[in-house]
């Protein structure tokens, strides 16, 4: 067991306790939105991938495009294989928990199609201003392809109160998107992913950089990946699957797959044996 001092031991603590959001059918959820302006909005073109063979391993990683306009497609190992990518938004916010008759705010981030929230959220913004100043409720409805969220801001303050539902974000002090709910790999991880099914053991803790020159093209090359969430994708039917949590990100964002045994060497072939020939 790795020895880790007092401030390692605080830090991840407050890491750990950023969880993701996510409702069954019928439920709903009192929540305050960290989003003051559009230049809060916490945007990502990712790739989303299974690390491992459970299916609640869905994550994301980012895509090495800046612009996949006019970035070449082998920057990024997944575009050139031709893998799937998305435009989301990440919002974070706290949902207000009963416990034991007392309400607790947990910090919580919501993983969603880009275009679609992000145009509702802007919307809010003009209307009722910074967002983190109102608490809002979400609902949700369905399941798989039939699943809508329904947001209703600006909640009734003579009956959702500051008192009760008090306003600390502290949680997200030490909390990055890009490093937790979005995995941040760099070229040569996503190449291991590609040709292994796992990333490095070791986290590279270097910043992702892309190089200047784009590498010599690995990947059989495919069409151009859209860049962009259709516009008129219905909020139900952005994911075409139920909602499942992602797992809770390490405090480093490390995953560990289990060690392979050694190839076993292979034996020389043999000569076949001469058997007697039967007559009937």
């Amino acid at each position: 067991m790795a020895n880790i001092n007092f401030n390692d031991l605080t830090n991840n603590q407050t890491e750990y306790s950023v969880g993701f959001f996510n409702l069954k059918n019928g439920e709903e959820a009192i929540v305050r939105i960290k989003i003051d302006s559009i230049e809060d909005f916490e945007l990502y073109t990712v790739h989303p991938i299974t690390v491992g063979q459970a299916s609640f391993n869905n994550r994301k990683v980012n895509c090495l495009r800046q612009d996949p306009k006019v970035d070449p497609i082998n920057m990024c190992p997944f575009c050139a294989k031709g893998e799937k990518v998305e435009q989301r938004i990440y919002i974070k916010m706290l949902k207000y928990v009963n416990e034991n008759g007392k309400i607790v705010p947990k910090a919580v981030v919501w993983d969603r199609a880009a275009y679609t929230y992000a145009t509702q959220l802007k919307s809010f913004l003009d209307n009722y201003g910074p967002l983190s100043n109102m608490l809002c409720k979400i609902a949700r409805t369905g399941e798989g392809r039939e699943t809508k969220y329904t947001i209703m801001p600006n909640l009734n303050p003579a009956q959702y109160n500051e008192a009760t539902y008090i306003k600390d974000f502290s949680a997200f002090d030490n909390y990055r998107v890009l490093g937790g709910a979005v995995m941040n790999k760099n070229f040569d991880e996503i190449s291991q992913f590609i040709a292994t099914g796992n990333f490095p053991q070791v986290e590279n803790t270097q910043p992702v950089s892309t190089p200047n020159v784009a590498p010599a093209q690995t990947f059989p090359q495919q069409n151009p990946i859209p860049n962009a969430m259709p516009t008129n994708t219905p909020p139900w039917e952005e994911d075409g699957l139920p909602d499942i949590p992602d797992p809770m990100p390490s405090a480093n964002n490390q995953y560990t797959a289990p060690q392979q045994s050694p190839t076993a060497p292979v034996a020389p072939e043999q000569p076949a044996m001469a058997r007697p020939t039967r007559y009937y």
